[in-house]
């Protein structure tokens, strides 16, 4: 893309990086990346932050 700036990404995907930013930083990443297929993607409503929210977060 000629103007990286100008792209736009979904909740969803800015989530799911931050999620594998925070999960590799302490740990070998293809360890994380087996722990991340088998486990992360179902906890986390494949990476919905709005299903992933608990309601107690959201003052619902």
């Amino acid at each position: 893309m000629d103007t990286p700036l100008a792209q736009t990404y979904s909740n969803q995907k800015v989530f799911k990086a931050a999620v594998n930013a925070l999960g590799s930083n302490s740990r070998n990443w293809a360890s994380f990346v087996k722990v991340r297929d088998q486990h992360l993607e179902g906890l986390l409503y494949d990476f919905d932050p709005e299903k992933s929210t608990p309601p107690s977060s959201t003052g619902r």
